[in-house]
């Protein structure tokens, strides 16, 4: 992984009913840290594990020069569900 303009890879993340964030270098996987439960709805396919909807926050400094240009923020591996956001707006990925 690539790190960004300012130097650093790592995001705020959080799972979607904590209250706290934590500090986490990408790749990630959000889902070690819950408990384990058999009844869970996955069962085996996620290894037990509940999941939950997790966020992942980044931000950073946009140049002047970006202004009126296109701007390409890439991920290189995200989960079929996720959302982004930018400038607090729902952008299409």
């Amino acid at each position: 992984m690539e790190t960004d303009q300012n130097g650093t890879d790592t995001y705020d993340g959080r799972n979607d009913g904590d209250a706290g964030q934590i500090s986490v270098a990408l790749p990630h996987d959000a889902m070690i840290h819950e408990d384990r439960d058999e009844s869970t709805k996955n069962q085996h396919q996620t290894g037990y594990y509940p999941g939950c909807v997790y966020q992942y926050c980044k931000t950073f400094f946009a140049p002047a020069e970006w202004e009126n240009r296109k701007v390409i923020i890439e991920f290189e591996g995200v989960y079929q569900h996720a959302q982004v956001y930018v400038l607090n707006a729902i952008k299409t990925i």
